[in-house]
């Protein structure tokens, strides 16, 4: 649907903050991560994969603490979640990380315009996972006219009826919309980072 389009256009647009990619890759092959890997200083990659599923919540909050080191001057933390996430799942574990390490900024559910019909038929889970998001973007909106973007809107806000829906092409949705709230400034001038996914 455009997920990594999304967090490239997130990391090359937001001049000025530093941000940490949590990429959720499952399988043997890396693909979301080797898709990201020219625009990051370094890379850690978490041992069991899936943040999403069955992972030890541990693992996420030790990620985030190491994360949240005012060495490293994090403003924000991005969690790229697999396709088979469960967003119920996953923002619990986000919201129960200490405060002092991370808070939660909020779920961006990235869609395809050509394939969302289709998708909801083969995804079941897919209307719950739209009722869990903050912000919808809905990619490739360059191959649909308004008509179908006005349809597309009809049909997630049926899911989800006070969920903001946006359009997108190629991932390009302005940085401050993702983030969705200032990172918060601790006295020393670091700030915890907001977590988003």
């Amino acid at each position: 649907a455009g997920k990594t389009s999304l967090l490239n256009h997130l990391l090359s647009d937001a001049s000025g903050l530093r941000i940490a990619a949590i990429v959720n890759d499952f399988g043997d092959i890396n693909v979301d991560a080797g898709a990201i890997a020219g625009q990051v200083d370094s890379m850690v990659s978490m041992a069991n994969g899936c943040v999403c599923c069955e992972v030890d919540a541990g693992e996420l909050t030790a990620t985030l603490t190491r994360l949240a080191d005012p060495e490293l001057g994090m403003d924000l933390a991005v969690i790229e979640a697999s396709g088979l996430a469960e967003p119920a799942i996953l923002s619990r574990m986000v919201h129960d990380v200490p405060r002092d390490v991370a808070r939660h900024a909020g779920m961006i559910q990235v869609v395809d315009a050509e394939g969302l019909d289709d998708a909801l038929v083969r995804h079941p889970r897919l209307g719950a996972h739209l009722a869990e998001a903050d912000l919808v973007v809905v990619n490739k909106c360059d191959l649909i006219d308004r008509e179908g973007f006005a349809a597309l809107r009809t049909t997630i806000r049926a899911h989800a009826p006070r969920v903001a829906v946006l359009p997108a092409v190629r991932g390009a949705v302005p940085s401050g919309l993702l983030m969705g709230v200032e990172p918060a400034t601790r006295p020393d001038g670091a700030g915890s980072p907001a977590a988003e996914h």
